[in-house]
């Protein structure tokens, strides 16, 4: 891409001098990213492993709930009906 289709009004020195500009600003905002990604990263894991904690202790308590009772099956197995008005 030729710089002087881009903004003919800047010369080639102005052009390099932003250029060096805006590579230094980068560069120095990348220790701040690298930071801000190791938290997120740590935040990540932590969220990760939240989650297969609370999955299995879910599993545990259906493994423990104790089994329900014949009778409890068969009333929840009987179809209910509306009452009926007198």
């Amino acid at each position: 891409m030729n710089t002087e289709s881009m903004n003919p009004e800047i010369s080639q020195e102005e052009y390099e001098a932003r250029k060096t500009e805006m590579l230094q600003y980068y560069k120095k905002e990348m220790e701040f990213l690298n930071v801000q990604k190791e938290y997120e990263t740590l935040i990540s894991d932590i969220d990760e492993q939240r989650l297969r904690r609370a999955l299995v202790q879910q599993k545990l308590a259906s493994i423990y709930a104790p089994a329900p009772d014949e009778e409890e099956i068969e009333e929840e197995s009987k179809p209910r009906s509306l009452k009926k008005q007198k």
